[in-house]
């Protein structure tokens, strides 16, 4: 197929002979298919493989930007669990509860494999069809579905066109029946004039499930129970996404990417405590605003600080006063305002107790907390839930709650931290990533985005640090990993310390005859090329 993909789209005149063949050696290196490499490259435009595919197949399509605005059914993610989509890169778009049918978003309709494996492994799968996306709208999708990124769209597809006005030409649109065409591979016609599509439904409306398990629209003017208008509602959402984003990108150290954290562990908490859909977004806008008219950051351990009462009363009103002029719920005001109250009265403003706090406002500052102590103080996941237990601020039902989202193994916390080691990395979603893992592990992590910085936290550290793991990737550096290792084993210091490269692409032949020549020298025998997270834990954990 790559090689027909290949002349297809050079007969079309879309690429020519000198794009094909890079095309060809990329694939050698990265695999994967022909046609995702040319678009991830830029050699192709989405939708051009999207018709191309959907043509192929027989099958439907959805784009990168039809999919950021798509409604999507708020139950769906426990159709599917979160490993199988992301190790597959599916996701479940549309499910009858009752009749068992699954619409399922894919990258690759001919895996007919992948099909068989799904109907063995999900329960009450009558019937699969297919619909065709682009592997990285996917990702994105589970991103924003499972882990509560809503931004995930605007970090996949940085320099993407205005999604509320680009519509793809020749773009087939799923009828709001799908779900009633049985089959994997059925065909779909385009919907007749007077019906209604998904196309239109996201244009005007939004998508809910009943109980029969029968799509019914709603139009988006309709008011939430709180009084918040959704139109209103959905363009504030699309301004604070971008004011947050911004603010994240230019803050330092572990608070860089800190509010879309908060927003996906709020998310999660959120749904483990089955927070009906308007309660959870309250919350999820209090997420976003939690940090705005704040100097300093505040945790929960700064409450037991009697001298930083006056400035948590404080901002305990700053969310609210800031945002006055906005048309912003009664309930995302007050869990900004009840964010500093702990359930053993000794929070602020009102030093209010147990059940009078908001669980949204529980939720917050202990998402806020926890983020503070693993990506600013770089503490192990298992040692930092052990301190907020002992602070006696938090309920053990959501303290249990965060230990079950997160997966904290807090047994490997009775000994004190196992580890401690350098991550250099300019990819912060990596880092984090490699953090949260590593943490359940309890092996503590400092972050650093150049070779530079990773040079000052071993001469403030010392001997502290068992090992240094060093993307090859890294490119705002003025000397390289390798240079880096070549002085320190020079020298003769941090004799303990273990250097680890890896890189998430191709190894730079360069590199490879660096890594050669110190490995020859006996400075680096623990040199690979590892690109995934899984390989760098193995890595560092043999």
């Amino acid at each position: 197929m790559a090689m027909k993909i290949g002349e297809y789209f050079l007969q079309l005149g879309k690429i020519d002979r000198v794009v094909l063949s890079k095309a060809l050696e990329i694939q050698k290196i990265q695999k994967g298919y022909l046609g995702e490499i040319l678009v991830a490259n830029k050699m192709l435009s989405e939708n051009d493989l999207l018709t191309y595919l959907a043509g192929i197949f027989n099958l439907q399509y959805i784009s990168s930007e039809k999919l950021e605005k798509m409604s999507i059914q708020s139950n769906i993610v426990q159709v599917m669990p979160e490993r199988i989509a992301d190790a597959r890169t599916i996701f479940p778009l549309k499910y009858s509860f009752t009749e068992g049918k699954l619409t399922l978003l894919t990258f690759a309709p001919q895996d007919a494999k992948m099909l068989d494996e799904l109907r063995i492994i999900l329960d009450n799968i009558k019937s699969i069809t297919l619909v065709i996306a682009y592997s990285k709208s996917i990702k994105a999708l589970i991103a924003k579905q499972y882990r509560g990124d809503l931004i995930a769209f605007d970090r996949f597809f940085p320099k993407s066109v205005d999604v509320h006005g680009f519509t793809p030409v020749g773009e087939s649109v799923l009828d709001k029946d799908m779900l009633t065409q049985d089959g994997p591979r059925k065909v779909l016609q385009s919907p007749q004039r007077g019906n209604t599509s998904f196309t239109q439904i996201i244009n005007q409306g939004e998508i809910l499930q009943s109980d029969g398990g029968d799509t019914t629209i709603t139009n988006r003017v309709n008011k939430l129970q709180n009084g918040v208008t959704i139109v209103g509602h959905e363009e504030f959402i699309e301004a604070l996404k971008v004011f947050t984003s911004i603010i994240d990108s230019i803050r330092e150290g572990g608070f860089k990417h800190h509010t879309q954290r908060i927003v996906s562990l709020c998310m999660k908490l959120g749904k483990a405590c089955k927070l009906n859909e308007v309660d959870l977004n309250d919350l999820i806008m209090a997420a976003y605003l939690h940090d705005t008219g704040k100097k300093k950051h505040v945790t929960a351990f700064d409450i037991k600080d009697k001298s930083c009462a006056d400035t948590i009363i404080k901002y305990s009103s700053a969310g609210p006063r800031l945002f006055a002029g906005c048309n912003l719920s009664k309930q995302t005001k007050v869990n900004l305002s009840n964010m500093y109250e702990t359930v053993n009265g000794e929070g602020y403003p009102q030093g209010l107790k147990g059940g009078d706090i908001p669980i949204g406002a529980q939720i917050l500052l202990l998402a806020d907390t926890f983020d503070y102590l693993t990506q600013v103080s770089a503490l192990p996941a298992p040692t930092a839930y052990l301190r907020m237990k002992a602070l006696g601020h938090f309920t053990d039902k959501l303290l249990g709650m965060l230990k079950d989202e997160l997966q904290i193994n807090t047994a490997a916390a009775t000994g004190g931290v196992k580890l401690a080691g350098i991550v250099v990395t300019e990819n912060r979603d990596l880092l984090d990533e490699l953090s949260q893992e590593f943490g359940r592990h309890n092996v503590q992590i400092f972050a650093a985005p150049q070779i530079e910085i990773a040079a000052l936290i071993l001469k403030k550290q010392g001997d502290t640090i068992n090992f240094v793991l060093a993307d090859l990737d890294v490119k705002n550096s003025q000397f390289t990993p390798f240079r880096l290792i070549s002085a320190i084993r020079a020298k003769g210091i941090f004799t303990k310390v273990q250097f680890f490269a890896f890189s998430t692409g191709a190894i730079a032949p360069q590199a490879q005859e660096q890594a050669k020549q110190l490995q020859m020298a006996g400075l680096l025998p623990q040199f690979k090329g590892a690109r995934n997270i899984p390989d760098m834990l193995a890595l560092v954990n043999r």
